[in-house]
């Protein structure tokens, strides 16, 4: 006999040895197996020409195992016979399993003889009986108990084929040891190609590994309300033991995948709905038994608050202005008691943040959850409530620009007029400084004069800024101080005598700033102080050094600011001052002008309480700001013939005079159409020109000096500014060397005429 490779599985250990020793001893190679799925593992590398199947073993019986074999390529030409010991109970259905033959149990001695015939055996895979049974071999007689177990399985598998949740068992490993239809149908494998799996590689990828997790707790546990997905259905997963002794467990697949379409298709059809409610713009509230039962997010937007914050309300009707509340209230109890009737009205509103808006509101009778409710749409018509009121305010808005351009222009011509009798009393000063050096008190005379005159052209330099706000940056290191000191004295003049202002600054806080900006600042600020205290209180300005910044403190004891207020207080156009007593752009360009110089400015304040404003700037370095006052020296001519035009004597001599100390040839006349003659005659090395002089003015006046010579070297002064009102482009610049302002500084006039007459450049710049 030729040698076979032999797998023998039974779970009976002493038929296991029998079988092992009696194929082992006729020469074939023998490998065992206690159950089917240790030999389903000893297949996946081991290919026998013989395999001996016991009928009945746990986890996975004979017949099963044969269908899982038979499905299998690579064992198509593998012998199978099944060992049986109820044959005499139940007729095994060979075709159905897929086995060649059957062996009966029995006596050790019968068995051998029939191994040796299967050994023998030459049916084919569709042999339905069993192999000839040996002439002494015992008649059977069924087993009346064993018939009775067996009606009892059949009965089970009956209703477990039935059913129609998946019903699956694990063994130890968690490999599928049982697979009923109703499991096949969704997984969509037969159960001879399941058995012996891993249960989670049924599952898609993204549930696995929270299947292994639970499988691996050992834990009974309910995927209820987590849908699972398998092959192309949603199923609900539930595990539990079998019982205490068996390592086995049950897992129950129930098929949800209509319910869960249907509630996905519900989902998104509640969507769709509240996604028109949420987004039509019109906002919804549902009013039941005096409380909002419902509000879509126009609403919230509207009022500016949260669903929350309408759902927990006492007074359904509280973000309505007390004045209007009490009407909304009658026509919703009115509606809700009886009378059905649609309602209309508009309303004011008060949001979260404390503006006032307008509302339009439509109430509708509706039987909310069987009970009556009033259904109120809300439409937004602040807008339209705010066109006439904007249009109002931009005609006032209007008259009030072009006053402030009337006001403009006559500060523009009151500056210039000031500037002219500035520029002679400065001129006769430094004209006296230079002529009497040796004169000490003479000179402490004309040092108060020029400290009047500084501060007189700052006046004017201040009034031209915010008149027309067309002041341009001068970053320069200046004494904080000494602007806070003059701010003091500007505001103790116009606040209510009860009002007390006090200051607590050292006496030098150096800063690299624009002059008349921090002036603007501060004016800002301690206005807004005095408007918030009305007609009594404490307004105080506190300043110091500190870890490099600048603190400036201005605080007031007036009625404070909500946080509403303070979140907006520096917004453009926003106040909280009466019409007409306000613009709603202090605070607003006072942290754009901090922010440019790379300062911070906070607020602190409490209704009731007052506020503090908090200024930190960079500190400036001293020896800067003190490089700024070293004394300078005036620069004399050599003879350079000078011609002076002015139709101001008070400016036109002292000037002359001034000129001719520093060695110039000087020429003076009043007009233009005398500057003209004069010129051809002397043809002077430089003109100083006045712009503003009746008949011929100074620009109309250059224009034909330089048609007489194109080569001409003016310099232009005025009262007005370059780039002030009446300023000049700068095409009209490029026919002069310099423009100054008046009053201008002799030292700095004797250097812009060294510059001109040598050809150096230099910048064109207000000279005071």
């Amino acid at each position: 006999m030729v040698a076979k490779k032999i797998l023998v599985v039974d779970n009976n250990d002493l038929c296991l040895k029998f079988m092992d020793r009696e194929l082992s001893n006729l020469g074939h190679e023998v490998r065992t197996a206690s159950d089917a799925l240790i030999a389903l593992d000893i297949l996946e590398s081991y290919l026998p020409d013989v395999m001996f199947v016991d009928m009945v073993m746990p986890v996975i019986d004979g017949a099963k195992l044969c269908r899982i074999i038979r499905g299998m390529e690579k064992f198509s030409h593998t012998r199978l016979f099944i060992v049986s010991a109820i044959a005499a109970e139940e007729v095994i259905d060979m075709k159905g399993s897929g086995a060649d033959a059957y062996i009966q149990k029995g006596p050790y001695q019968e068995m051998r003889q029939e191994l040796l015939s299967a050994l023998e055996f030459k049916g084919s895979g569709s042999e339905t009986v069993g192999l000839p049974r040996p002439p002494n071999s015992k008649v059977l007689y069924p087993r009346e108990v064993t018939r009775e177990l067996l009606s009892i399985k059949r009965h089970s598998d009956i209703i477990l084929n039935r059913m129609d949740e998946g019903i699956i068992e694990v063994n130890a490993d968690d490999r599928m040891v049982y697979v009923n239809p109703a499991a096949g149908r969704i997984i969509g494998r037969p159960e001879e190609r399941l058995l012996g799996q891993e249960l989670a590689t049924i599952f898609s990828e993204r549930d696995r590994k929270l299947v292994r997790h639970v499988l691996m707790t050992r834990a009974p546990e309910t995927f209820g309300q987590v849908p699972l997905s398998v092959n192309h259905f949603l199923v609900t997963l539930r595990i539990f033991p079998i019982d205490e002794e068996t390592p086995s467990r049950l897992v129950l697949l129930k098929d949800i995948t209509e319910r869960t379409n249907a509630e996905r298709a519900l989902r998104e059809s509640e969507k769709r709905y509240r996604h028109v409610v949420e987004n039509v713009g019109i906002g919804m509230m549902v009013i039941q038994d005096e409380c909002v039962q419902f509000v879509n997010s126009t609403v919230c937007r509207f009022l500016g608050a949260e669903t929350e914050d309408f759902l927990s309300l006492t007074d359904p009707f509280e973000y309505l202005h007390p004045n209007d509340r009490r009407r909304a209230a009658e026509g919703y109890r009115q509606q809700t008691c009886g009378d059905k009737r649609t309602w209309m009205d508009t309303f004011r509103v008060l949001s979260a943040d404390g503006h006032l808006r307008w509302l339009e509101a439509t109430g509708v009778y509706s039987d909310w959850e069987g009970r009556p409710a009033s259904i109120i749409f809300f439409s937004d018509v602040t807008e339209g409530k705010r066109v006439e009121k904007e249009k109002k305010s931009l005609e006032e808005q209007l008259h009030h620009a072009q006053k402030m351009e009337s006001i403009g222009t006559l500060t523009s011509g009151v500056a210039h007029n000031f500037r002219n009798i500035l520029a002679g009393v400065s001129i006769d000063s430094q004209l006296m400084r230079l002529l009497y050096p040796a004169e000490q008190r003479l000179q402490e005379i004309v040092d108060r004069i020029d400290v009047s005159l500084k501060r007189g052209a700052r006046l004017i330099e201040d009034l031209m800024h915010f008149s027309h706000n067309t002041h341009q940056p001068n970053a320069e290191s200046i004494n904080l101080t000494d602007i806070i000191k003059e701010t003091y004295r500007i505001i103790s003049s116009s606040v209510d005598k009860r009002m007390t202002i006090r200051i607590d600054v050292p006496d030098f806080l150096p800063i690299k700033a624009d002059q008349a900006k921090m002036s603007q600042v501060l004016m800002n600020l301690c206005t807004n102080a005095r408007d918030a205290m009305e007609s009594s209180g404490c307004l105080r300005i506190a300043a110091q050094a500190e870890n490099g910044r600048v603190m400036v403190n201005v605080t007031d004891t007036g009625h404070g600011m909500t946080r509403a207020v303070q979140a907006k207080c520096f917004d453009p156009f926003f106040t909280t001052k009466e019409l007409g007593k306000g613009t709603g752009l202090g605070l607003s360009t006072t942290y754009g002008i901090i922010k440019e110089i790379g300062g911070d400015i906070r607020l602190y304040s409490m209704p009731g309480k007052g506020t503090t404003f908090t200024i930190s700037l960079p500190l400036a370095r001293p020896d800067i700001f003190s490089s700024n006052t070293e004394t300078r020296e005036v620069r004399a001519g050599h003879g350079e013939c000078i011609l002076i035009v002015d139709d101001d004597p008070d400016i036109l001599r002292p000037l002359g005079q001034f000129l001719e100390r520093l060695q110039y040839d000087v020429h003076m006349v009043t007009g233009g159409q005398e500057a003209l003659d004069r010129y051809s005659d002397i043809l002077p090395d430089i003109v100083l020109l006045d712009r503003n002089m009746p008949i011929m003015d100074g620009l109309t006046c250059a224009g034909k000096l330089l048609e007489q010579d194109a080569f001409a070297k003016i310099i232009l002064f005025s009262g007005y500014d370059q780039d002030g009102p009446n300023g000049l482009d700068d095409e009209a610049m490029a026919c002069f060397q310099k423009y100054l302002t008046k009053p201008f500084d002799m030292v700095e006039l004797s250097t812009v005429l060294a510059e001109c007459l040598t050809g150096e450049p230099a910048s064109c710049a207000n000279l005071e």
